[in-house]
């Protein structure tokens, strides 16, 4: 049995060309990027902030639960729209909610990459 050749890009050529050919200059596509936050579609803003603590070994009770993420959610500004899914809030308010997340997590470190880029314009002030 024959193994695929592995390139440095990460694409992969089919030996017996059965797959899609791979350019030789994968270069030659312009950039892409997704900019989506890990919401979760099918649930609410407090829902997915409360999401790790519904799973998280500790089992916090659903009156801590609500209060994390309450205050969280009037950290950040979220409280008016808890009850809302991530499709119907602004890109500002969806990353908001991707960080409170993890800040009822109890994460030690949040990384961002553009920190700032789709937050709403008085909260970047």
């Amino acid at each position: 049995m024959r193994r695929h050749r592995k390139r440095v890009h990460g694409l992969r050529r089919s030996v017996n060309h059965r797959a899609a050919p791979v350019p030789k200059n994968p270069f030659q596509f312009p950039p892409q990027f997704l900019s989506q936050f890990v919401n979760y579609p099918s649930l609410t803003v407090f829902e997915n902030i409360a999401s790790p603590l519904r799973v998280s070994k500790q089992r916090p009770s659903k009156s801590e639960i609500s209060a994390k993420v309450e205050e969280a959610a009037e950290l950040l500004g979220l409280t008016s729209v808890l009850q809302h899914r991530p499709e119907e809030i602004s890109g500002g308010q969806q990353q908001r909610t991707a960080i409170a997340r993890a800040l009822v997590k109890g994460s030690r470190y949040i990384f961002l990459d553009e920190p700032l880029a789709n937050l709403d314009y008085k909260l970047r002030e």
